[in-house]
């Protein structure tokens, strides 16, 4: 069975008169075309807070674990603080859904950010198969702070905090690995919707269904990272500027309304031009594109076996901060707008020494990435060989090109060689990332106005802050295996002009992980609100836990360290980050949950779109040791 919740909150005219909730009506349409769906309704005067919660608990209570679940949202949406009040929710900017007023009432705060963390949390405990779509303005700010206003809580919030003090929460209110949330705007702009006969219409909700349409209904062969990437595209279009910026945070590589993942894409959006033959992707100097780099256009659903249906190639020929221009191979054919484009072959594949391993050469030959070479040296980013013990069958080693293992004794088999091509792989996207930094250009440093500091919790829960840069000493700082690490990001400038902000890890494997998924194209930062990575309202432990990789040798510390990236404009990242699959630990690990409780080169054709003009970047050297602090505070450098 698949449960929906939709619940469409109106506008009240001067004469009492309540409009329709026709964003639910086109949603619920939609559900019956797909079948199998069980939809309860709030609209009109239906639409209130008692109501939305009962509704809620009720979804909860029928759940089973075969099952899927929605929860879908068009009107209003808020963040406030609220004085005087003691926990969390007196601590933090809280994200509000407006239900409905009663009449000759002011006040609009609704259902809370935690209230529906906390049921949409429960639902995934029992069915781990649940999708929220939220079509108001401010929605992504269910993730994150802002800017906003001070009120004095209503009676039912004190009451709420007080119960909240005394409950451990499922869900973290910033992020969940297993939950997709589809945002009809980011945190610090609004939502927009069309109007029509009898009322509003969302934005975000009318290129859903009419995409889910387009698809012929499969949601079996369709993800929620194409839906996001149209629907981002059209709506900017729609409005004629990007004021409003849909957000997709989660499993973004699993089918509609489905557990069932296909392997994770590595995707930006397409723009066409004006020019027959021509376009641009979203994804620039800033993000490892090169000169000469080949990119696949793909049509929106996948074919029969869930692999991308590519229309197209489009070959780089010019690079932004942010967006490369492309030539189409075909010029004959001509992607639609927000078209997902897929990295297909690198200009320059980087370098790995195979060392007898017949198996893994012919493997690699198909990676679009990297390249087998005979002799080590230093553009080398990995060196695999047969594993030094022998065991009962065929194992292989793999090292860094100064030869420290970075595993040992990987299975030789199918899929312990799918394994070595993905580290190699993923190696190789973060050596592109940081060889792409250094050769931009940042702005300079007097005029970036944003600023980081960064530290750990230690088993104390005391927080420590710890250097930027190592000491004289030349020692970076170290941290232990359960430390959790936290990131303060904060807009020192007197401009109102906002800086997105993305914090990213190299860790002890060299791979590339993005600490900020909830916001995967960056955090917005203004002036006078600190924003921050690792902090969680209603967590008992705050921080993003440091764990060791299992396959990576116990032998001592080991060197990590954090890239902040921050642009006046949204910085994808989605074609060279690997978030984590739904149901690996890690992923729930490091949030503290468990699963069961662009210096530019520009093109000459005008662009459609606002490319950032200003950037910064920032590596933070760190130490990570295996074992876990034994009691002292947190962060000690070493």
């Amino acid at each position: 069975m698949k449960h929906a919740l939709l619940v469409g909150v109106p506008e009240r005219a001067t004469d009492g008169h309540l409009d329709r909730a026709l964003g639910v009506e086109a949603m619920a349409r939609l559900l019956d075309e797909l079948g199998g769906w069980s939809s309860t309704v709030c609209t009109g005067a239906e639409a209130t807070r008692p109501r939305v919660l009962a509704a809620l608990e009720t979804m909860v209570s029928t759940c089973r674990a075969e099952d899927a679940c929605l929860f879908y949202f068009f009107g209003h949406g808020g963040v406030v603080r609220f004085s005087g009040l003691a926990g969390d929710l007196g601590q933090r900017p809280v994200f509000y859904l407006a239900t409905l007023r009663p009449e000759g009432s002011s006040e609009r705060v609704g259902v809370l950010d935690i209230e529906i963390s906390d049921a949409l949390a429960r639902l995934d405990r029992i069915c781990s198969n649940v999708a929220t779509i939220i079509d108001c303005c401010h929605a992504a700010a269910m993730v994150r702070d802002g800017p906003f206003p001070t009120i004095t809580p209503p009676s039912w919030v004190r009451t709420l905090a007080e119960r909240l003090e005394h409950r451990a929460l499922l869900l973290s209110v910033k992020d969940h690995p297993r939950v997709v949330r589809l945002f009809g705007s980011s945190s610090l702009r609004r939502g927009y919707a069309t109007q029509h006969s009898g009322g509003l219409y969302g934005l975000l909700t009318q290129c859903f269904v009419d995409l889910v349409r387009e698809a012929g209904l499969r949601c079996d062969r369709l993800t929620w990272d194409a839906i996001a990437i149209r629907a981002r595209e059209w709506v900017s279009r729609q409005r004629g500027t990007e004021e409003q910026r849909v957000v997709l945070a989660g499993p973004r590589h699993r089918l509609l309304f489905s557990r069932h993942a296909v392997p994770q894409p590595r995707s930006a959006a397409f723009i066409p031009a004006p020019t027959t033959g021509r376009g641009w992707i979203r994804a620039g100097l800033l993000q490892g594109v090169r000169l000469g780099d080949r990119w696949g256009i793909a049509e929106l659903s996948l074919d029969a076996d869930l692999q991308p249906r590519f229309l197209v190639e489009a070959e780089v020929r010019s690079t932004d901060l942010d967006s490369a221009e492309v030539v189409l191979s075909d010029p004959s054919i001509r992607p639609v707008l927000g078209a997902t484009a897929i990295m297909h072959v690198v200009e320059q594949r980087l370098p790995v020494v195979v060392d007898g391993v017949t198996e893994l050469e012919d493997a690699l030959r198909a990676s679009n990435l990297v390249r087998t070479v005979a002799s080590n040296s230093p553009e080398v980013i990995a060196r695999v060989r047969p594993a030094a013990i022998e065991g009962p069958s065929r194992a292989l080693d793999v090292f860094d090109a100064n030869e420290r293992p970075i595993w040992l004794g990987v299975s030789a088999e199918a899929e312990g060689l799918r394994d070595v091509v993905d580290l190699v792989e993923d190696r190789a996207r973060a050596r592109r990332f940081e060889d792409s930094l250094a050769m931009a250009s940042s702005s300079a440093a007097r005029d970036i106005d944003v600023v980081w500091r960064w530290g750990t919790f230690g088993p104390d829960d005391h927080p420590q802050e710890l250097p930027l840069s190592p000491p004289k000493t030349r020692r970076v700082p170290r941290i232990h295996v359960g430390d959790r690490l936290w990131v303060e990001l904060s807009h020192r400038g007197s401009t109102p002009r906002q800086w997105f902000v993305s914090v990213l890890e190299i860790g002890i494997e060299g791979r590339l992980s993005l600490l900020n998924a909830h916001e995967p194209d960056g955090i917005e930062v203004i002036p006078g609100v600190e924003s921050h990575v690792g902090l969680r309202g209603h967590r008992r432990r705050q921080g993003l836990a440091c764990h060791w990789p299992s396959r990576v040798p116990l032998e001592g510390p080991r060197p990590a360290r954090l890239i902040i990236l921050a642009s006046h404009r949204p910085i994808p990242l989605g074609h060279l980050v690997r978030l984590p699959e739904p149901d690996d630990l890690s992923a729930f690990a490091v949030q503290g949950l468990w699963p069961h409780a662009a210096g530019a080169i520009r093109g000459d054709a005008p662009r459609p779109f606002v490319t950032s003009e200003k950037w910064a970047w920032g590596t933070v050297p760190f130490e990570v040791d295996p074992s876990p602090r034994g009691g002292g505070s947190s962060g000690a450098c070493s």
